[in-house]
């Protein structure tokens, strides 16, 4: 005997958006104890990714992936996958990124300020934990 289904539609209030995120790692060269920094740097900007409240009661974050650079000192333009994240910002893939610090992000205060004013332009705040502030807080310049 079939029974009636019951339709029930979801509120308008359970339609959640996600913030995808990218992380962004960098170690200065390939010795194991710069392995095992980075390894460390992903698992705990995971971690801290998933630990974040609502900002928005409508907004949660997701790891939409993960940029892993080893280069010494190298310029953000000699980094394949902090090119590689700009490319994923230009194409909207991202809308937020986080960092460990300032320092994993640019060697120089004018890479990360054009780095940053790039993202920015594409909507995409990034977010250095160690420092804990956005790019997009008045502070941030």
């Amino acid at each position: 005997m079939p029974k009636d289904v019951q339709v029930i539609n979801r509120s308008s209030k359970w339609s959640y958006r996600a913030k995808k995120v990218g992380i962004y790692c960098r170690v200065s060269d390939k010795y194991n104890a710069e392995l095992h920094s980075i390894a460390s740097q992903a698992s705990g900007l995971i971690r801290f990714v998933r630990s974040q409240p609502f900002a928005d009661k409508d907004i949660y974050m997701e790891v939409a992936d993960i940029y892993i650079d080893v280069a010494s000192g190298a310029s953000v333009n000699d980094r394949p996958e902090f090119q590689r994240m700009l490319q994923s910002a230009r194409d909207g893939k991202i809308n937020y990124v986080v960092t460990k610090a300032v320092s994993r992000f640019g060697r120089s205060t004018e890479d990360v300020l054009v780095a940053t004013r790039a993202l920015k332009e594409y909507g995409v705040e990034v977010y250095f934990e160690d420092q804990k502030f956005g790019s997009l807080s008045p502070e941030a310049e």
